[in-house]
């Protein structure tokens, strides 16, 4: 059985197409996305396509945002926030 399937269905996901989801009450979430937002930022320095560079700022900032939102979800939350399981 496929897990989140309304999500699945919302986003248009194929099925069997691998999903992984982060939540903020997750401990490492906002250093998963700091590490994803890291990586993305070395990738675009290497891209050698033609990339739009309005839309992968706004993207790189989109993922500094979450962090950031995930950060202070856990402070105002800290007995929410639990290792993953």
């Amino acid at each position: 059985m496929e897990k989140y399937p309304a999500i699945r269905e919302l986003l248009e996901i194929p099925p069997g197409e691998p999903l992984f989801i982060v939540r903020g009450q997750d401990v490492l979430a906002p250093v998963a996305v700091a590490a994803y937002r890291a990586l993305y930022n070395v990738a675009l320095q290497i891209e050698t396509l033609k990339l739009d560079k309005e839309v992968t700022k706004h993207f790189s900032d989109h993922l500094k945002a979450v962090e950031q939102q995930m950060m202070s979800w856990q402070v105002r939350h800290p007995s929410s926030v639990k290792f993953p399981d």
